[in-house]
């Protein structure tokens, strides 16, 4: 089974591959990633599995090693739940790199929050994660730029709620740290407004036009601008 991991350094620097559907992580790859002993990760796994968030069919699988032993390993969904579950420094640098992953390739997400936000917005919400072209600028040049902000915007996608709170979910965010889970849905790159070249890619229409006569054509090019085109025929 060819799989992917996400990986913490010692300047706990967090490489999120770009494949994430293969992500496939071992309970030992996981306590080494969050920083934790096995009996504190299994009894998170416990935790996600009783929640009903995740289920065991969806996310765990067991595959033989080369060594003949055959082990436990968790898909990117069960990652991300204990990510926001486990309350360790490794655990808060993945958390953020996560973060900054969804909302730069425009990823939509379920968030589980804590009671006191649940009081304000429901138990969950379905949102989109918005940086605003500063942000965005910032994040281009170092990507723990935002790091220290306690709270991610956020815009709802499924009308649930009303429009004062719609509002201030947009300009005020949610701390980070009332984010008890989160499920990430797959990128799309239609929706990408991420600055970086990298990932932005633009569509592009492209329209033939014919000349005909002997003077000017003039040919109207309609988009965020209107433009004049005087092309002189042959």
């Amino acid at each position: 089974m060819k799989r992917e991991v996400i990986t913490l350094d010692g300047n706990c620097k967090v490489a999120v591959p770009s494949d994430a559907a293969n992500v496939w992580m071992s309970e030992m790859e996981l306590v080494g990633l969050f920083g934790v002993i096995a009996p504190t990760l299994c009894a998170a796994i416990r935790a996600v599995y009783k929640s009903g968030v995740l289920l065991p069919y969806e996310v765990e699988r067991r595959i033989k090693q080369s060594n003949g032993y055959f082990v436990n390993v968790y898909a990117i969904p069960m990652v991300v739940a204990l990510a926001f579950r486990i309350n360790t420094p490794s655990a808060s640098s993945v958390r953020n790199a996560l973060l900054e992953n969804a909302g730069a390739k425009d990823c939509v997400a379920t968030l589980t929050l804590t009671q006191e936000s649940a009081k304000e917005y429901g138990e969950s919400l379905t949102v989109t994660f918005v940086y605003y072209q500063k942000d965005r600028i910032a994040l281009e040049k170092d990507k723990t730029a935002l790091n220290d902000i306690p709270n991610v915007k956020a815009k709802e996608l499924l009308g649930e709620l009303d429009d004062i709170l719609h509002a201030k979910l947009l300009k005020d965010g949610i701390p980070t740290n009332e984010i008890v889970e989160m499920l990430v849905g797959p990128p799309s790159e239609e929706n990408n407004t991420y600055a970086s070249s990298l990932l932005r890619k633009p569509k592009v229409l492209e329209i033939p036009i014919e000349s005909e006569g002997n003077g000017f054509d003039i040919f109207l090019c309609m988009g965020p601008y209107l433009i004049l085109f005087l092309m002189e025929s042959d």
